[in-house]
């Protein structure tokens, strides 16, 4: 409900969260324009007259939502809120919604007839025309299809409102730059950072400093000839303090449906200075993966990427103070984007795609940062560490005492999973 009164001369601010499991929405509220204000905790130079926000999972957008006229008002109370959730959204001509979620903006008080709902419902779709374009934010990429009459802008366009401090601004040249590809090529097609399948540690990192991390992997070529070569614990160190990081994350996936992917940082913000997207036809479909990054032919899981020899040049941009920032970025399928950010931060950070299927079938890679630098504070003595079991007197008198006659091995055997089961909270909370 919108307030009543004089609520078509005033302002609201919504805060969009795409707290979904793995789709991408395409939010829109009908015969209304958007002013996007924020993204990810920073607020942005408005940005006007917005049609569409596409929102991946884990990204947030902050908007403000400009007043329909009172005569607009008057006349039609109730406007249609609508999240499409996007069929094969890697390829514009085929961005088309499979599934809504919807909602009723209504201004006035009172709720609405059931008749109005279905009113609302059935409404016309946004008219997108030649002489009237509409205008979307963050698509997955480059261009819709010329005959949707929607134009594309990318996050690299939004401004900061404030400025980043200087010393927090990415220096240049870069001192560090990786590789990442986040792709379906795994085991078995399945998700993957570089063809690596990440399973993560048996223990605490955070709070096991002195335990050796088993089935560790690193960057680098691999043939993925033994199992713990790629399906393993992919980890990467940043030791230098106050280090330029350049990252190009890529989703060159080696199947032409592996569709965009939204990677999420922990531990930092980064600085979104270039996208760039896959080869598209006249049409506006996908026909292959950017040419800017090389995999070897020969390297079918992509485990080594890394830009190609001229006459290619990559794109490059220094970071402004202005520069737009997030922590979750969309990476657009068959393309790549550029980010920047200063190492200053210890500790143990995932990168993940926030999709729920990919994440958990290993589509993450796991940053040391700054172990060397920065030595971490002593732990408390009676801290609880993973592989650490020992009975609890008073949880096994409480099993005892509800389930009479059971014996002490079972008892021990259900302590033990209780105990496994803790361990196994603490290791995740620490990296997610």
């Amino acid at each position: 409900h919108v307030e009543p009164g004089n609520e078509v001369n005033r302002y609201y601010r919504f805060r969009l969260v795409g707290a979904q499991s793995e789709s991408l929405y395409r939010f829109s509220i009908l015969e209304h324009k958007l002013i996007i204000i924020g993204t990810d905790g920073y607020f942005v130079e408005p940005l006007r007259s917005v049609d569409y926000v596409f929102v991946h999972t884990g990204e947030r957008y902050d908007f403000l939502l400009e007043p329909v006229t009172p005569e607009v008002a008057n006349k039609t109370r109730s406007f249609l809120v609508l999240a499409e959730d996007m069929l094969n959204n890697e390829a514009s001509i085929s961005a088309k919604s499979s599934f809504s979620a919807v909602g009723v903006l209504r201004y006035g008080q009172g709720n609405p007839l059931l008749a109005e709902y279905e009113n609302v419902l059935n409404a016309p779709s946004r008219k997108c025309t030649l002489q009237n374009m509409c205008l979307a934010l963050n698509c997955p990429f480059k261009n819709y299809y010329s005959g949707k009459y929607i134009n594309c802008i990318p996050v690299t366009q939004l401004r900061l409102l404030f400025p980043t401090p200087p010393e927090e601004i990415p220096a240049d040249p870069v001192a560090d730059q990786l590789f990442f590809d986040f792709a379906l090529n795994g085991e078995n097609n399945s998700p993957s950072v570089n063809g690596r399948n990440f399973v993560f540690p048996s223990g605490s990192l955070q709070t096991q400093l002195g335990q050796p991390l088993e089935n560790k992997c690193t960057l680098g070529r691999t043939n993925c000839s033994a199992p713990q070569e790629c399906v393993c614990s992919h980890v990467h160190e940043l030791n230098n303090t106050n280090q330029t990081v350049q990252m190009v994350l890529s989703a060159l996936d080696n199947r032409r449906d592996g569709g965009e992917h939204s990677v999420h940082f922990h531990g930092h913000s980064f600085h979104v200075i270039a996208i760039v997207y896959g080869e598209y036809d006249t049409d506006g479909n996908l026909m292959g993966p950017t040419r800017d990054i090389a995999c070897d032919p020969a390297d079918e899981r992509c485990t080594a990427p890394g830009w190609k020899s001229a006459p290619i040049e990559p794109p490059t941009a220094a970071v402004s103070p202005w520069t737009v920032r997030k922590d979750t970025v969309v990476v657009p399928a068959g393309g790549y984007v550029i980010i920047r950010f200063r190492s200053t931060n210890p500790g143990w950070w995932l990168m993940h795609c926030h999709m729920d299927p990919d994440f958990v079938g290993g589509m993450a890679v796991l940053f040391n940062e700054l172990r060397f630098a920065h030595p971490r504070p002593p732990l408390p003595l009676e801290l609880l560490k993973c592989g650490s079991y020992r009975p609890f007197p008073i949880a096994a008198s409480s099993l005892r005492s509800s389930y009479p006659g059971v014996e002490e091995r079972l008892v021990q055997d259900k302590l033990r999973e209780l105990s496994q089961l803790t361990c196994k909270m603490q290791q995740f909370h620490n990296y997610y």
